[in-house]
């Protein structure tokens, strides 16, 4: 019988996204204000996929590139 592997996670919150870049919360805000940090929302859950974060870590303030402010519904 095969294992059953856990699923990767696909969206983490902004207190744990915090502690994996790690920053503070209000540095989290402010980049994703400015659209440098692309987020999905669940109601008023803000959702940051892996991507996303690995994209900021990479881009910084310059992934500022959408229109929409960075944030996707």
């Amino acid at each position: 019988m095969a294992a059953i592997q856990p699923l990767e996670r696909l969206g983490y919150t902004v207190a744990e996204a915090c502690k994996m870049i790690p920053c503070s919360r209000s540095h989290l805000h402010r980049a994703i204000r400015k659209g440098a940090l692309r987020v999905s929302h669940d109601g008023a859950k803000v959702l940051i996929s892996r991507e996303a974060i690995l994209e900021y870590l990479n881009n910084g303030d310059r992934g500022a590139s959408s229109s929409s402010g960075g944030q996707a519904s």
